[in-house]
């Protein structure tokens, strides 16, 4: 894999799930790494879903194999174009992390879905 193709910054997030005064379940999101990748959009998706037409807006993001980079699971989320401060990151594209599949010793690709 050539560094040059390396091109986007992405933050990786992590649920840290807390419980509010009530005791009920809440979402919380913070930094878990940040990686530099190779993203590729998947425009022009269309799939036909219980009768209406729907758009997929979907992204293709690999990155380098390392031991940290084979901790991410579904359960995670990735970030394109937002702003770490401290362990938040503002601003940017969410992405739901919704497989990721090994590309040799090299590469991860993560197939990502906007939310």
């Amino acid at each position: 894999m050539r560094a040059s193709s390396l091109t986007t910054r992405v933050h990786i997030l992590a649920n840290t799930g807390t419980a509010d005064a009530l005791g009920q379940p809440t979402e919380a999101w913070t930094w878990a790494q940040s990686v530099w990748a190779d993203v590729r959009y998947k425009t022009g998706l269309q799939r036909l879903d219980a009768d209406r037409l729907g758009s997929d807006n979907r992204a293709s993001i690999r990155i380098r194999q390392t031991p940290c980079s084979k901790g991410i699971t579904t359960a995670m989320r990735a970030v394109i174009g937002g702003t770490l401060t401290g362990t938040t990151v503002t601003g940017g594209t969410v992405y739901r992390i919704a497989g990721t599949a090994p590309q040799g010793r090299e590469a991860i690709d993560l197939v990502c879905e906007a939310l």
